[in-house]
């Protein structure tokens, strides 16, 4: 098994991101839409995954586990700053 890291939902909890993302029909149509993510992929192919944020929600919870080795999520306005940059590179 791999490891997860732990998620700081302090975040989302603050701005009220949790509330108004996660409940009613909207909470319906986000599980919906995870679960659409993941129908007819092969699960060899879910070996190392990068998640670009995940939200309060990561893919993660609503995935098949067996075939996974590696998981990262990239969540963080620092890393928001670095694909700046790197986008104007490019």
């Amino acid at each position: 098994m791999f490891k997860k890291a732990k998620i700081n939902k302090d975040i989302y909890n603050n701005n009220n991101y949790n509330k108004a993302t996660y409940t009613g029909i909207s909470k319906i149509l986000y599980t919906i839409n995870h679960k659409l993510l993941d129908f007819g992929i092969n699960k060899i192919y879910n070996e190392h995954i990068l998640e670009i944020g995940g939200g309060a929600e990561p893919h993660i919870k609503y995935m098949d586990l067996s075939k996974i080795k590696s998981y990262t999520v990239i969540d963080d306005k620092l890393f928001k700053k670095t694909f700046l940059k790197l986008k104007k590179k490019t």
